[in-house]
């Protein structure tokens, strides 16, 4: 077996063996990522989540469980990872790379529900894991660089796709004020890169897990900041109480210094036209943009309505924005 799936008992049950987790007594449908397929797994140790990781390397899985353990114990809430027999954090399965995790409770929470206290409670999470990754050695600048991010922009040149070609003269006009406007002497360290909703799970009002540390990699902690004001505080237009609550939260536990409060304001534009880019080239033109309740799945417009919230707002509307947070 090569494929990621789908897997039947027999599969499952022997892809846990190496952990020694016990028998698969109840399994549930394929939950398929971005780019893995995981697997809700009844075993006698309890629920747990078995990963399919696609197209990785050990050493990249080893990494993320090495990681995922560090946080833990800096206090981050995740779902704990287990080794197998033979101590590595992952097992191979007919030619599949596996990895299993204790299974997370709670939801993610839909966009329309999102109320200031659970945009608090993600700031403040967001500001631990930071914190707790002060210790970590080794993490690369990951692949969604700004020159990655140019790359891609240039090989969107003639793109015959309208909507493209009407939003590529203002990411080429962000691209050029980028390099003039984003600071250079901003903290870095551990970044998640991805918190986004699907990535953070309520039980109940309570925050209660961040998932998905396949993109942390090393970089600059107010751009990390800045995906999630992107994320959970944009509805149609950004939205100063879910703003405010979720730089409050950062703040509280991890208090900004003067350079990462001026810079904050790039770092969204960064992150604008980085999740715009890569939406084109990895969703849209592929043809990926499947329906959703929320209409097209990562739908590259939505993003680009961000970027241009922001250009529209300028650094003095933006401060006013996260007012009573690093603003």
């Amino acid at each position: 077996m090569t494929s990621a799936g789908p897997l039947g008992a027999e599969d499952i049950g022997a892809a846990l063996a190496p952990f020694g987790a016990g028998p698969a007594r109840a399994i549930s449908a394929p939950l398929s990522g971005s780019v893995n397929v995981g697997y809700r797994v009844e075993t006698d140790a309890g629920p747990l989540f078995l990963r399919i990781n696609v197209g990785k390397t050990e050493t990249e899985v080893g990494a993320e469980v090495a990681l995922i353990e560090h946080l833990i114990a800096a206090g981050v809430p995740t779902p704990r990872p287990w080794r197998a027999r033979d101590g590595r954090g992952f097992a191979w399965h007919g030619g599949l790379l596996v990895s299993l995790f204790d299974w997370a409770a709670g939801r993610i929470i839909g966009r329309g529900e999102i109320r200031p206290e659970h945009a608090e409670q993600v700031g403040a999470a967001l500001a631990r894991l930071h914190l707790g990754g002060a210790g970590v050695t080794g993490p690369g600048a990951g692949r969604y660089t700004f020159e990655e991010i140019l790359g891609r922009m240039r090989g969107l040149a003639g793109c015959a796709d309208p909507a493209v070609a009407a939003a590529l003269p203002v990411l080429w006009d962000e691209a050029a004020w980028l390099p003039v406007h984003r600071r250079r002497d901003l903290p870095a360290g551990l970044i998640h890169q991805d918190l986004f909703r699907d990535n953070v799970l309520f039980d109940r009002d309570r925050l209660a897990a961040l998932l998905d540390f396949e993109q942390a990699c090393g970089g600059t902690l107010g751009y990390d900041l800045a995906v999630a004001l992107l994320d959970w505080c944009f509805d149609g237009a950004f939205l100063a109480s879910r703003a405010q609550a979720l730089c409050r939260g950062y703040d509280a536990v991890r208090p900004l210094g003067a350079a990462e409060r001026a810079g904050l304001y790039a770092e969204a534009r960064a992150a604008a036209l980085r999740f715009t880019v890569t939406r084109i080239t990895d969703v849209h033109l592929p043809g990926l943009s499947l329906p959703t309740p929320e209409g097209p799945r990562k739908d590259f417009r939505r993003y680009l309505a961000r970027l241009e919230a922001l250009r529209a707002a300028g650094p003095a509307g933006f401060a006013a924005l996260t007012a009573g947070g690093p603003g």
